[in-house]
């Protein structure tokens, strides 16, 4: 009986570790796919806002509130970046990188927005090994963290302090099975990025959602920010734990995979882009959503591009097909209905397979994308973006590496 019992209680916590998995599956899923759509409208919000404003004298009252309408969506787009982040699909370039200078760098920016006045103290370990890693997206982990933590203060509590420590940390199957994600993670050494507070803590119950989308036990919480450290760290092959108790705080500690390589040294800071002699160039737009390829149009004729568009993968096939060499470029949509971006790229290159190609994305369901993009010596640029953004872009792959 004793076994049969010990077998049924296995049985029971594995269907709820499965059941815990589809449900964050379709919540990824649901997230990636809201944050694809609105980058398509935050395309013509932000490309519209921008060419009307370049119409303008520089002295019209009306471009400030153009300003305005630009910054909103610039935020609206940081939004959905942090959705993209929680479906996994922060698109970013990994790289060997050392946490503690990033910790360093990356707490002193945050003064100014961290709630109540809390006092960061730190904790870090010097000459750890490096994680594989995207910069930008282990920079958003540490001030999601770092806010989260300011912001659990209890009422009436003066100048709360959070700790963030770093530290090499060596996992055995026990610590892992306690981890809210990464449970199934090798036994072995892992750099550890810890934030600590002293705030009100969380019970059980909110602690299993705390990852969750959009919920937030702050009046003013959007939701987000512990939920993108979720989709982060898990699309890094981490493992996050949290240990709290009501009045007690809360400690998140995530965990990330030790990188083989070196830290490169750091690039120096680039110059302004190099005048073009292709200004003429033509460029091929595919994209099933006919407010981006009509801006992508406006965007690129003003910086002196020749533009085609064509609203479907094999639309634009078509078009290239007529005539292969009348094109200096490509930029392609990812995620189309039908001959989707990949596939497009393929023909494309089939036809002519020298033919410099951009992608331009706000979602793909597929993580190993951006790393087949890099093979294909794709360029990519995200949605939303600026007309000077794209059209260096362009120019970048016309002149190549």
């Amino acid at each position: 009986m004793t076994a049969r019992r010990a077998a049924e209680a296995e049985r029971l916590r594995l269907e709820v570790e499965l059941q815990e998995a589809q449900r964050l599956e379709g919540l990824a899923l649901l997230a990636g796919g809201v944050a694809h759509d609105f980058n398509n409208l935050l395309v013509g919000v932000m490309g519209n806002a921008e060419l009307v404003r370049e119409s303008l004298p520089a002295d019209a009252p009306q471009r400030h509130r153009l300003e305005q309408v630009t910054l909103a969506a610039q935020l609206a787009s940081d939004l959905a970046r942090q959705l993209l982040a929680y479906a996994g699909q922060g698109g970013g370039r990994l790289a060997p990188l050392d946490l503690t200078p990033l910790v360093r760098e990356t707490v002193p920016l945050l003064r100014q927005v961290v709630a109540r006045g809390a006092t960061v103290r730190l904790e870090l370990q010097e000459g750890l090994p490096a994680i594989q890693a995207d910069e930008a997206q282990v920079r958003q982990v540490v001030m999601n963290l770092l806010i989260n933590a300011a912001e659990a203060a209890r009422p009436g509590q003066d100048a709360p302090e959070v700790v963030v420590r770093t530290r090499l940390e060596r996992a055995d199957r026990p610590r892992l099975a306690a981890a809210e994600v990464g449970r199934d993670l090798p036994e072995g050494e892992y750099v550890a990025l810890e934030v600590e507070d002293a705030g009100v803590g969380m019970s059980d119950a909110v602690r299993r959602r705390v990852f969750q989308p959009f919920f937030s036990t702050k009046a003013t919480g959007r939701g987000v920010g512990l939920a993108a450290v979720h989709g982060i760290v898990r699309a890094h092959g981490g493992a996050i734990f949290v240990r709290s108790a009501p009045g007690r705080g809360a400690t998140f500690t995530a965990l990330f995979p030790l990188s083989r390589s070196v830290p490169a040294p750091a690039a120096p800071e680039p110059g302004p882009p190099a005048p073009s002699d292709r200004s003429r160039a033509r460029v091929l737009v595919v994209d099933d959503e006919s407010i981006v390829g009509e801006l992508a149009r406006e965007l690129l004729e003003r910086e002196g591009f020749q533009v085609v568009v064509t609203a479907s993968g094999r639309e634009g096939l078509a078009a290239f097909a007529a005539s292969p060499g009348a094109f200096d470029v490509a930029l392609v949509d990812l995620t189309m209905p039908g001959l989707g971006g990949e596939e497009t790229i393929a023909r494309l290159r089939a036809l002519r397979p020298e033919l410099p190609v951009v992608v331009m994305s706000g979602y793909s369901s597929d993580p190993a994308v951006p790393a087949r993009l890099r093979l294909l010596g794709a360029g990519f640029v995200p949605k939303p973006f600026k007309g000077r953004e794209l059209a260096a872009r362009i120019r970048a792959a016309i002149v190549g590496p």
